[in-house]
């Protein structure tokens, strides 16, 4: 039995949204454990399991803030949109492949 694109494209989007809603429920299992492990303690065993605090930082501060802290540093980077112009032309750049992917979108009509 053969599945048509159609088929394919409605099975991705309902397993998107069964993943999306995994994720919203794992985040709250998250947040649950984390109010349940002990505060002074960063590695707890929980049955067969080692389960560890980890902390990291958000950094989210706009750079005109970080410059007021002279937290600011400038350094080489690549030219993404040069990388790009080349790619486009033909010229092979090592480390540089293309790929494919695709991206769905519930289709509502316009009148």
């Amino acid at each position: 039995m053969t599945i048509s694109i159609e088929e394919k494209v409605k099975i991705y989007k309902e397993l998107a949204r069964q993943i999306e809603e995994l994720e919203t429920y794992k985040k709250a299992i998250v947040a649950e454990i984390l109010q349940l492990l002990p505060k002074d303690r960063k590695n707890v065993r929980i049955a067969e399991y080692n389960v560890r605090r980890m902390t990291r930082l958000s950094i989210r501060t706009s750079l005109e803030e970080a410059k007021r802290f002279e937290a600011v540093k400038l350094e080489e980077v690549i030219d993404k949109e040069k990388i790009k112009s080349l790619f486009a032309l033909g010229h092979s750049v090592p480390g540089v492949s293309e790929f494919q992917f695709i991206q769905v979108s519930k289709y509502t009509q316009t009148t």
